[in-house]
């Protein structure tokens, strides 16, 4: 088992066909990291990286992609970076419909400030439409 790093660049949004791309070397327990200008995917994988670069080059998007070492999570940069964003102490799932700001609005006012998650306040605190 390999501990793989993508780092895809562009809108934080979900991307169907980078899921999609992903899904076959996905192990259970990938984790997606949004943040300002990128997301973060970690993962579990019996495949190789240019196996998986090369699903995920087909689909257009920018990005980077290698293996961690055993001891490693991330490359110390993207760790330095990540800390300043307080709010990415709350990932989404790889694969999890991320809502727009009227669709958080729209359910707080509906169901209360109480009914919305983690993920759902981070959009909220961040503006992201």
């Amino acid at each position: 088992m390999k501990k793989i790093v993508l780092i895809r660049f562009g809108q934080v949004r979900p991307i169907p066909a980078v899921t999609e791309a992903l899904k076959p070397h996905m192990l259970p327990g990938a984790m997606a990291l949004p943040f300002p200008g990128a997301v973060v995917t970690l993962m579990n994988t019996n495949s190789n990286v240019e196996d998986i670069a090369r699903g995920i080059h087909a689909t257009g998007v920018n990005f980077l992609i290698y293996e961690a070492n055993e001891d490693e999570t991330m490359p110390a940069e993207v760790m330095v970076n990540l800390s300043k964003f307080t709010t990415v102490a709350n990932p989404a799932t790889v694969g999890e419909r991320v809502p727009t700001l009227d669709e958080v609005i729209a359910k707080m006012r509906e169901h209360g400030q109480e009914s919305l998650t983690a993920l759902e306040i981070q959009i909220l605190k961040n503006g992201l439409r």
